[in-house]
């Protein structure tokens, strides 16, 4: 596994991460891994509906999409 190393994150926000992993009984470090693998998976949801809509001619803006697919998911218990 590769280390990743953030700095100058602000206390306020370092704070605000504590809070909602505990309350997802995670630890930071978890919490934050999962928050990146989320971020690569809309970017490449995204990109796939871009070609999709490249393709098929639509006229919906990708990130709109994502937004719906997220929000649903975010549903799910």
């Amino acid at each position: 596994m590769s280390d990743l190393l953030t700095r100058n994150v602000s206390p306020k926000l370092h704070e605000k991460i504590k809070k909602i992993a505990n309350k997802k009984g995670l630890s930071v470090q978890q919490l934050t891994i999962k928050a990146l693998e989320d971020l690569v998976q809309t970017s490449e949801i995204e990109e796939r509906l871009e070609q999709i809509i490249n393709r098929k001619g639509i006229s919906m803006d990708p990130a709109q999409i994502s937004e719906i697919i997220n929000d649903e998911r975010s549903k799910r218990p």
